[in-house]
């Protein structure tokens, strides 16, 4: 009686090391994964995303917006994404590490706002948009006027925004290209990076903007981006800086800009500029 006793304790024991085994053996659900977009066969959906074709997402909004959590890649398939498709725009950015890229380059992946002014706003920290970018336009949207904010991305101006790269992108936006305000103040060691990106804008190609009483945009690098404004654009800018510390101006090309480099004084202070090439 006791062998049996005996034998059925080992039995057990082996099916819960076996068991134990088992359970350790299961590949952990990964913290953060690649999120994937696809215009033409997603699906909207609370499980998509998890991979391309069928499996991917419909729209950047609804990843952005429902899938996608902290430090995830948006991986969006070439096409057009515009509200006939269901974008909602201005799409906006909230997790802060977020990358957002496209498969196969900007000329292949628009993001058409059509009469949309703005579209695309960022409210979180160190989010890369490119790498391998996206086409921003907004063909029917009115001319900005006053102090209206038109722009194809604007950060900083509702959250914090520090680090953000934003690369390899073609902007045709009737308003700014870039808008950066007092919430992407960058730091000497992650600094805001605008790079080698083609501007085709209506207004001015990148502005900081700062108010009195509100800190500066600081730590930006302008480099290597290709700025062409729009014909007949009067009063229109390459880099509207103000309000802004530690930028790096290097590499950059201008054509029928009114001026390539503002640098405004007006309402609050700037410095620590280095403008070269």
């Amino acid at each position: 009686m006791k062998k049996r006793v005996l034998i059925a304790l080992v039995v057990a024991l082996a099916l819960a090391l076996g068991l134990t085994a088992s359970v350790s053996a299961t590949p952990p659900i990964p913290l953060t994964k690649t999120v994937y977009i696809d215009g033409t066969w997603g699906t909207d959906t609370p499980l998509c995303g998890q991979g391309p074709d069928t499996w991917a997402c419909k729209t950047i909004t609804y990843a952005v917006d429902d899938i996608a959590i902290a430090g995830d890649t948006i991986n969006v398939a070439a096409g057009t994404y515009d509200a006939v498709l269901g974008e909602v725009f201005p799409i906006t950015i909230t997790q802060d590490g977020l990358t957002l890229k496209s498969a196969d380059g900007a000329a292949t992946t628009i993001i058409d706002g059509g009469n949309a002014p703005a579209l695309m706003k960022v409210n979180a920290s160190d989010v890369t948009i490119g790498g391998s970018g996206f086409t921003f336009k907004n063909p029917t949207a009115a001319a900005p006027t006053g102090f209206d904010i038109d722009y194809g991305i604007a950060a900083g101006c509702w959250g914090n925004a520090s680090g953000l790269v934003v690369q390899d992108n073609i902007f045709q936006i009737v308003g700014n290209g870039i808008t950066l305000c007092s919430g992407a103040a960058s730091t000497s060691g992650n600094h805001a990076v605008i790079q080698n990106n083609d501007f085709e804008a209506g207004w001015d190609a990148v502005r900081t903007s700062s108010m009195p009483g509100i800190s500066n945009v600081t730590y930006v690098d302008l480099l290597n981006n290709d700025v062409a404004l729009l014909a007949g654009c009067t009063g229109c800018m390459g880099f509207v800086l103000e309000g802004a510390e530690h930028v790096v101006v290097d590499g950059n090309n201008f054509t029928g800009t009114d001026a390539s480099i503002y640098v405004a004084n007006q309402l609050t202070n700037v410095s620590d500029f280095q403008i070269t090439g």
